[in-house]
């Protein structure tokens, strides 16, 4: 694991939804079902994309915004993360337990 990468636990993260940017990395069909209120969907192989063309202007994102990523349960938000760092994001978090534990402690969804 990255050390790079900030490790945030849900209940802290959800402190954070008025000024933190949240990504969810998962697939657009896996949002469907619930994501994290004005969530941005990147899925991790767009941001893996952005990476590889070396294009560290992925949607605006200014590289000083705290930026929570998130999937599932936490694996492929970790590997996105890594991916941001390395293209020069410099607050970049990632939520343990992903949306499961986000759920699991009350926080929060919207449906599309």
């Amino acid at each position: 694991m990255n050390n790079l990468i900030k490790q945030i636990e849900p209940k802290e993260a959800i402190d954070r939804l008025s000024y933190a940017l949240f990504i969810d990395v998962r697939e657009p069909k896996e949002a469907e079902k619930g994501k994290i209120s004005d969530a941005l969907i990147i899925p991790k192989d767009l941001i893996e994309y952005y990476a590889h063309i070396n294009n560290n202007k992925i949607l605006g994102i200014n590289f000083d915004k705290e930026i929570i990523l998130y999937c599932t349960v936490g694996v492929r938000s970790q590997l996105a993360a890594e991916t941001l760092v390395g293209l020069g994001f410099k607050k970049v978090f990632n939520l343990i337990g992903g949306i499961n534990k986000w759920i699991a402690i009350g926080g929060l969804i919207e449906n599309d």
